[in-house]
């Protein structure tokens, strides 16, 4: 990998200021979900704009 992608894979910053958006580090945001997952949580919520389902093969919600 480049140093660039390095750099964004292990560092904090600012995505979008307006929208308050950050990236955070691999490891941390890797740990969260595992956290997450661990507790009983969904780590990836779906927005309110989008369906519950998945398309996905293999997908417990997955639509007939």
């Amino acid at each position: 990998m480049t140093a660039e992608q390095q750099g964004q894979l292990n560092s904090y910053r600012l995505i979008d200021q307006s929208k308050q958006i950050v990236a955070i580090p691999i490891d941390r945001a890797m740990g969260i979900v595992v956290q997450d997952l661990a507790a009983g949580k969904n780590p990836l919520p779906v927005p309110a704009s989008q369906p519950a389902t998945s398309s996905r093969p293999g997908s417990p919600n997955r639509e007939p």
